[in-house]
């Protein structure tokens, strides 16, 4: 579960199984790609992403490393016309991100079939580690 902060930023517990609600992004008919993407640094490459979820693929990357399941994360699209979806990311993929502490940055993104790309959402992010690291 996440909650956010009143300043916007998405407070996450690294450990948790991380699932958020994103409303009201646009009406996303005839999307080709949605990225949800955090990383430490907004110049990184999404290849040392700390974690990037693609709707049909699920989960991309994990802590800058390609991720081992992709099941273990998820975008379900809620809502096409008014743009919700919810994000998912299990617990056994987001106890990885306990070294992430501090502030990061986190967006969503479509790819439309005329090949446009836009930036639904940006955040700032804010990892807490969990002090119980079991996972199972």
């Amino acid at each position: 579960m996440a909650s956010t902060y009143t300043d916007g930023t998405l407070k996450l517990n690294a450990g948790d199984t991380l699932s958020e609600d994103e409303t009201y992004l646009g009406d996303l008919t005839g999307r080709t790609k949605l990225w949800v993407t955090i990383k430490g640094s907004v110049s990184d490459a999404d290849s040392a992403a700390l974690m990037q979820i693609e709707e049909t693929a699920g989960l991309e990357y994990i802590n800058g490393t390609a991720a081992a399941v992709a099941g273990n994360g998820s975008i379900t699209v809620t809502n096409v016309a008014a743009g919700n979806l919810t994000w998912k990311l299990e617990g056994a993929e987001s106890v990885k991100l306990v070294e992430a502490f501090g502030k990061c940055y986190f967006d969503v993104k479509v790819l439309n079939a005329a090949s446009e790309l836009a930036t639904l959402r940006r955040r700032k992010v804010l990892f807490i580690t969990d002090v119980t690291r079991a996972t199972a």
